[in-house]
C-alpha cells in the first residue's frame, strides 16, 4: 500500500511585542498554506511547542518588525508576525524572549463546532447576509471569518473581518465570478480551527475595473498647460492589472483623446468628465472625474 502524507499545519502567529516584554496575542488559527519568509531568518523571539507530556516538539522563531510611532511618547511596541510549524500532538506553547518564558497557550482538546445556516443560491447577487452557527464544546469564546474562492477551491482569499458574531454581510456583487465559487467558514479557539465549506455557486465575470489616478476629482487647469492622464485597469478573476486596453475621453470630444497607462492632453476652456475606459467588449469597465479648465 503506498504510504500517505498529511500537509504540514501552521500555526498563525500575529500580535504586539511591548518593551516591558508583554505579549499581546490574536487569536491564532491553523492553516495549511505555505508561510515562506514569514518563518525565514532569526528572532529573539522564539516559540516552543510541547505534548502533554511535556516533552518538546519544537523551537521557531517569529518576525519582529517596528510600528511607524511618530508623535508617541516612549518606546513603541513590535509587531509580532509568524507561521508556526504546528506537530498534530502539541498541547502546550510558549514564547521566549531570549530564552526568558513571557507568554504561554494550552490547547484545549476539543474544536469549535460550527454550520451554515446561510442558504447557497445558483447565482447570489447583491448584498447579503451570509449567517452560520458555531459554538464551542468546552465552552471557550470562538473567533469566526470567512474565505472565498473563484475557482473551486483551488486558491482562496479572506473577505470581511474577524468576528465573534454568527453573521456577516457579503456583497456578491464585489467579488470576482467563476464557474465553481466557494465560501469558507473558519472558527478557531485561538488553536484548534474548524473550517467548513458551502455548497458550489456561479457567479458571473466582471468587467474590467477602471481606476484614475490623475486628474483628481474637481481639479483645474490653465488652458494652455498639458494635463496627464493616468490610470489603469484590474482584473478582479485573475488579480492582474490592464495596461494595455485603456482609452480616455472627455466630454466635448466624441472620440477617445488618449490611450495607455499615461498621456497628456490639452483642452479648451470649460468643464469636462473624464472617462477611462479598460478592458474590451462586454468586460468593458469605467470610470469618471470632473476637472475644469479655465
Amino acid at each position: 500500500m503506498p504510504e500517505t502524507f498529511e500537509r504540514t499545519q501552521y500555526l498563525r502567529v500575529i500580535g504586539r511585542l511591548y518593551p516591558d516584554l508583554r505579549l499581546a496575542l490574536r487569536p491564532g488559527y491553523l492553516t495549511s498554506s505555505p508561510p515562506w519568509s514569514e518563518r525565514e531568518g532569526d528572532s529573539p523571539l522564539r516559540v516552543e511547542t510541547f505534548d502533554d507530556t511535556g516533552a518538546a516538539l519544537g523551537s521557531f522563531p517569529l518576525r519582529l518588525s517596528d510600528f511607524c510611532h511618530e508623535g508617541s511618547a516612549g518606546a513603541p511596541p513590535q509587531a509580532v508576525r509568524g507561521f508556526v510549524p504546528f506537530h498534530p500532538r502539541t498541547r502546550r506553547v510558549v514564547f521566549s524572549h531570549h530564552s526568558l518564558p513571557i507568554h504561554e497557550l494550552i490547547r484545549s482538546s476539543t474544536a469549535p463546532q460550527i454550520d451554515f445556516t446561510w442558504q447557497t443560491t445558483d447565482l447570489p447577487a447583491g448584498q447579503q447576509v451570509v449567517s452560520w452557527n458555531g459554538e464551542h464544546p468546552e465552552g471557550l469564546p470562538v473567533q469566526y471569518f470567512l474565505r472565498f474562492s473563484n475557482n473551486g477551491g483551488e486558491t482562496w482569499n479572506r473577505i470581511g473581518t474577524r468576528t465573534e458574531s454568527h453573521a456577516q454581510t457579503i456583497d456578491f456583487d464585489q467579488l470576482p465570478g467563476g464557474e465553481s465559487c466557494l465560501l469558507a467558514l473558519v472558527a478557531t479557539d485561538g488553536i484548534n480551527t474548524t473550517i467548513i465549506e458551502s455548497a458550489p455557486f456561479y457567479l458571473p465575470r466582471k468587467p474590467c475595473i477602471a481606476l484614475i489616478i490623475q486628474p483628481l476629482d474637481g481639479m483645474t487647469y490653465p488652458a494652455d498647460q498639458p494635463i496627464t492622464l493616468q490610470g489603469q485597469g484590474y482584473w478582479l478573476e485573475t488579480a492582474q492589472p490592464e495596461w494595455e486596453q485603456l482609452e480616455w475621453f472627455a466630454a466635448h470630444e466624441g472620440s477617445p483623446v488618449g490611450h495607455g497607462s499615461r498621456t497628456e492632453v490639452t483642452l479648451p476652456p470649460g468643464q469636462y468628465v473624464i472617462r477611462l475606459q479598460t478592458g474590451s467588449e462586454e468586460y468593458r469597465g469605467s470610470a469618471e472625474v470632473r476637472i475644469q479648465v479655465e
